[in-house]
Parts: C-alpha cells; structure tokens; sequence
C-alpha cells in the first residue's frame, strides 16, 4: 500500500509529460499524465522551421520538421521595389525572390499618365528610372468639362498639357448679340459682344441725316451699344417727319382754282 498518497514512478521529466497530474488507478497502477496536444514542446527556430506539439499520449516531443517547400518566410533583402516574396526551400532555408522581369515599380508615378513607371529586371532588386510618355499620350490637364474644352495630351517632357478648342461655336447669335466661338486660349467661352461700332454709327448718320431735313436736331449723348434699339427707331421717326413736310401744302384758293 503507498502511505500519505506517494505515487508509483510514472513516466517523468519528459517534454511532454505532466507529472503533476499523474495518478493511480483503480489496480494502484500509475497513470501518466501528458500534456495535451495543442501544447508546444519545440519552438521554430527559423521562418523554415515549424513547431512541434505534443501528442497528448506520450512524453516525448515529435522528431523535428521543417517548413514544406514555398512557405513564405522572410529572406536577406526586403523593403526594395523589386523584393518580391521571399519562400522556404524546403530544407530550413529561406530564398530571396525577386520580382520578375518586366514587373512595374515606381507606384509614386503610378497616377502620372505623363510618366512611365520604372521596370525590374528579374536579377536586382532595384526599380529601373521612370521614363516620359510620348508627346499626344492622353492626359487629363487642370481645365475640364468646360464647352471650349479639347481632349488633353503629354508634351513629352513628363507635363500634361491643357487643349482647347478653336474656331468651335460655343454661343450662337441672339438679339443684338454676335455668335461667339472659341479661341483656343481659355476652356470657357468668350463673353458675347453687341453689334460693331461700324454698324452703329451708320445708324447714327441716317438719324442726323433725317433730324436736318425735318428742321430738328436729335441729340444723342449715350453710348452706342446700349442704344440701338432708340436708335433705329429714331431713324424710322425722322424719317417720316421728313416725308411729311416734302409734301405740298394745299391752300383754299388752291380749292377754287381746283373747282373751276
């Protein structure tokens, strides 16, 4: 019989063994107590190596292994544009990857259509210069969605450029108001002017004309454009009056002589 509950040796001191919880059972054989499976008995001691867990039924750790073939690790050289993902050679060692030749680095230049990012060359792990794009690559310039607005294009030098219509109708006539076309110079188009001052002094001249021969002046002391309107009306006044008083005036004697 065991006195003060003293245990029969067991299996002791291994990795994997719990020696607290061994026990007795019901015949007074020791009963080993193991840790269980999830529990870690051998720690990796690379990015190749995995751990080992014991089994639950034994004392003893597993035999070693190492990662599988392709596991990703952590090699030598990181952090270069052309690294790529580095993997386990499936002996405990880590490969540098490279990116593969053709790869495109330089992500800074990634949003520039006016700049071709760098390529790696599948040997180093850094990113070629970026390049220019050729002259007419397409590009979206500071200017758009206006009606005087042209598609923009690279200028070669790395510089998107702003295009704009020329010679394109933007605002056609209305009123006194000419039609209005792009100039080539601004995405917006160009503020509409009134009639020439050519147009206006002709306008002028035939209301002086008429005001001479009616006996009276009209005077007109406002800027051109902003009269038209009374302008030709005026004319078309002094016209009238003109023809009226170009016509015979008819006396009561003229009646008489008419009557014999």
């Amino acid at each position: 019989m065991l006195d003060d509950g003293a245990l029969p040796s067991c299996s002791n001191g291994g990795v994997c063994d719990d020696d607290a919880n061994d026990a007795c059972d019901a015949d007074g054989e020791c009963v080993d107590g193991f840790f269980p499976p999830m529990h870690v008995c051998r720690w990796p001691r690379s990015d190749c190596d995995v751990p080992e867990l014991c089994t639950g039924h034994s004392g003893a750790c597993p035999n070693d292994r190492l990662a599988d073939f392709g596991a990703p690790c952590t090699g030598i050289s990181n952090g270069a544009p052309c690294d790529g993902q580095d993997y386990c050679d499936g002996n405990g060692c880590c490969v540098d990857q490279l990116q593969p030749a053709g790869a495109l680095c330089n992500d800074d230049v990634d949003a520039d259509p006016c700049m071709t990012p760098g390529t790696c060359c599948g040997t180093k792990r850094t990113c070629s210069a970026p390049r220019k794009a050729r002259a007419g690559t397409p590009c979206k310039g500071e200017s758009q969605g206006h009606v005087c607005d042209a598609p923009d294009t690279c200028d070669g030098d790395g510089h998107c450029v702003d295009r704009f219509e020329r010679g394109k109708l933007c605002k056609p006539a209305q009123g006194y108001t000419r039609a209005v076309f792009c100039n080539g110079r601004t995405g917006t188009c160009p503020v509409s002017s009134f009639m020439e001052d050519s147009t206006v002094d002709t306008a002028v001249d035939e209301v002086a004309k008429a005001s001479n021969e009616s006996g009276n002046m009209l005077l007109v002391h406002s800027p051109p454009p902003l009269l038209v309107v009374g302008v030709v009306g005026a004319v078309v006044v002094g016209i009238a009056v003109a023809m009226y008083q170009r016509q015979p005036v008819v006396t009561p004697g003229d009646y008489v002589a008419l009557s014999l």
